[in-house]
């Protein structure tokens, strides 16, 4: 009766598994790979039991896992489906089923796209180690990223007031430029005066362009473009 379960169990794993990686035949550039259990063992991942919700907001960056995305690990690329990003654990991970999330192992991604926004691991020091963020702009001498962080808000009860004290986990972000010559890394605000800063010489020009194109230094969008004229000059 043991081994009937247990097939039965090794069975339905490996349906899930099928409905959630692109299968077909390899090619030196297509994002796909099959969907035999042994392939994923290259992703190296552990199972994790799914926290139950008792607050308010998400660890996750999506808040539901109908995603998309591109894994790339020793110069293979994995499309799965039901990927998501833990920001609180700075980990992605992979929900098999409703109570089955894995959780991949950092040291071998290389890079992923998620939902068609890329991300890679940058190092910030012997304190925080390497983190991933995602990244906004690539160019020849320097690349915008973005690093999400969720602090977690405790509420203040209060009797006399009558509204919602939940507990809440709150987003948070913080921009980064990188240094491609250098790699260093150097906080920016998304603010007018601390990006003229990062221009220096050429802050002039980049005022005219973002002025002209009506553009603001507050809209990610928008500083995607800034950032790739001022790739340009």
């Amino acid at each position: 009766m043991k081994k009937i379960i247990i097939i039965a169990v090794l069975c339905c794993t490996t349906i899930s598994f099928g409905q959630l990686i692109t299968s077909g035949p390899l090619t030196p550039n297509q994002v796909v790979d099959s969907n035999r259990l042994n392939d994923l063992t290259r992703l190296r991942f552990s199972k994790q039991d799914e926290v139950e919700k008792i607050v308010k907001g998400s660890i996750y960056l999506f808040e539901d896992w109908d995603t998309s995305s591109v894994i790339e690990v020793d110069s293979r690329k994995y499309l799965l489906k039901s990927v998501n990003y833990n920001i609180l654990a700075d980990q992605f991970q992979f929900k098999v089923s409703e109570d089955s999330i894995f959780v991949f192992d950092n040291t071998i991604i290389g890079q992923i796209k998620l939902n068609n926004r890329k991300f890679k691991q940058f190092y910030f020091g012997l304190d925080e180690g390497d983190k991933f963020c995602e990244v906004l702009f690539e160019g020849e001498n320097s690349s915008l990223i973005k690093r999400h962080g969720v602090k977690f808000d405790q509420a203040q009860p209060n009797p006399l007031m009558l509204k919602d004290i939940t507990d809440k986990y709150v987003k948070t972000a913080k921009y980064y430029l990188i240094d491609n010559d250098t790699k260093t890394i150097t906080s920016v605000k998304l603010k007018k005066k601390s990006l003229a800063a990062i221009f220096k010489g050429k802050s002039s020009d980049i005022e005219s362009y973002v002025k002209n194109n009506k553009l603001s230094f507050k809209k990610e969008n928008d500083l995607k473009k800034i950032f790739k004229y001022y790739n340009s000059l």
